[in-house]
């Protein structure tokens, strides 16, 4: 088993997921949510200096938009939030 590998045990049953799933292959209803509870804003900062998004006079809801905007389809945007 890798290091980003997870498992989750149970008495009868033992599931093992590999990775992480992909921000853009996440069901955009869950999208907002886990982005919005999983990043804080320095990450969300950091990930849209990686697509070259001018973030200095953005608040944290601008932030959060322009990240899930740009969070789709597996776009080169979208992998630098990965």
């Amino acid at each position: 088993m890798q290091s980003t590998d997870l498992q989750l045990l149970d008495k009868d049953t033992q599931i093992s997921y590999s990775g992480i799933k992909p921000v853009w292959q996440i069901d955009i209803p869950f999208k907002c949510p886990v982005i919005g509870a999983c990043l804080t804003e320095r990450e969300l900062k950091n990930i849209l200096k990686k697509t070259g998004i001018c973030i200095k006079y953005l608040n944290a809801y601008q932030l959060h938009r322009i990240v899930m905007e740009n969070g789709k389809h597996g776009s080169w945007k979208s992998k630098s939030i990965t």
